[in-house]
């Protein structure tokens, strides 16, 4: 099962920037600035607005590490590649909030200008620029277009050929033993929502949370952590300390180790240098890396 947040567009906005900012490496300085404190901002300035909130922000960042950084250069990229994407969540039944994407503008300079790693920057109410408006059982062609359960997800379900939004918990309340589960969920996010078409009780009601010692299993009911040594599926099935190493729950690894996933590592980042390295190593994650401030953060 893989991580995800929900509702990730714009849906996974995060991923969007990290990925947006190719070919930001220079010599070039950008002096820090914050141009927002979270005002409106209209769809059509939103691609130039985020430029602005990374680039005019992220030179510092570099500058400390000893960095070259372009602005203009970040700026072109951001844009670039933002505008499409941007353009792909719009449609009739998409519903725009400005007020949501000025506060995205706002915690991405402010994340930025810090130089928060990327994965620590609060970019929850990205998550709410582009909401669906189609209700349960609407005919859809995207996830974006359905409206989200409360507190909870949604999505198209292709299944049958012609789409129909389904709406599925998502903050829901903790399972106990043996209740039927949408997902396993640590202090920040939650895993492996279920879906109909994966066998799940798409009635469930409960979450299984680390917190309480529980994962939701295949058969999506809530166990028991799993202790080192026992068969696992994913790192959410071990227990606090551990993670899925090749089907067996094992012992997290020390700064310094290799590693190919955050869960591996025991300080919960593995860092990677995609320039150098198909592995990460465990260690501090930072927003100003050579791959970083050339636009490779993945």
């Amino acid at each position: 099962m893989e991580r995800k947040s929900i509702r990730a567009s714009f849906l996974g906005l995060a991923a969007v920037f990290v990925a947006a900012l190719a070919g930001c490496g220079g010599s070039a300085t950008s002096t820090g600035t914050s141009a927002s404190s979270g005002a409106a901002v209209s769809e059509d300035q939103l691609a130039n607005r985020l430029a602005d909130a990374v680039c005019d922000n992220l030179g510092p960042c570099c500058q400390s590490a000893g960095i070259g950084f372009d602005a203009e250069t970040c700026k072109q990229n951001v844009i670039a590649k933002l505008s499409p994407e941007i353009a792909e969540d719009t449609g009739p039944n998409v519903a725009y909030d400005a007020d949501a994407a000025g506060r995205c503008v706002a915690a991405y300079e402010s994340g930025v200008s810090s130089c928060t790693p990327v994965e620590q920057i609060d970019e929850s109410a990205c998550r709410a620029v582009f909401m669906g408006a189609l209700p349960a059982g609407g005919v859809c062609t995207q996830d974006a277009e359905c409206a989200n359960a409360a507190a909870g997800d949604a999505y198209c379900d292709m299944s049958s050929g012609a789409g129909s939004c389904v709406k599925l918990p998502g903050g829901v309340a903790h399972g106990k033993l043996g209740d039927a589960c949408v997902s396993s969920c640590d202090a920040n996010s939650c895993v492996g929502i279920s879906t109909p078409e994966r066998g799940a009780d798409p009635n469930a009601q409960f979450n299984c949370y680390q917190e309480d010692g529980l994962f939701c299993d295949a058969s999506y009911t809530c166990q028991p952590l799993l202790d080192a040594g026992a068969g696992c599926a994913s790192s959410d099935d071990c227990k606090a300390g551990l993670y899925c190493d090749a089907g067996t729950c094992a012992v997290s690894k020390a700064n310094g180790a290799n590693c190919q996933g955050n869960q591996e590592c025991a300080g919960g980042d593995c860092v990677f240098s995609p320039s150098t390295s198909a592995d990460g190593v465990c260690g501090k994650s930072m927003l100003a890396t050579a791959d970083a401030c050339a636009g490779m953060f993945f």
